[in-house]
């Protein structure tokens, strides 16, 4: 899962030539997990809203995060005619 510093691909796999083997500038890989930008749950499961209603409920700022069904669905209650006046 390491990303090879020269194209940017999965490090194993790619077919980019180092020197003796010796990779400069190493990109390690770092397990960055998805999370709930509302509460912080980390790897919260996916579900699918259709583009209307997720921005009908899911104020601006958060309209291109990930949020956790739970958090959807209060925003939801906080906003049940939607966010916009």
């Amino acid at each position: 899962m390491e990303v090879c510093p020269k194209c940017g691909g999965q490090l194993i796999s790619c077919e980019c030539e180092f020197k003796d083997n010796k990779v400069i500038n190493r990109i390690p890989y770092l397990l960055i997990p998805n999370m709930c930008r509302l509460c912080g749950e980390q790897w919260p499961e996916m579900f699918m809203i259709n583009n209307k209603e997720w921005k009908k409920y899911v104020i601006p700022p958060l309209q291109n995060e990930m949020l956790c069904q739970e958090c959807y669905n209060k925003l939801k209650e906080i906003f049940p005619n939607g966010w916009k006046k």
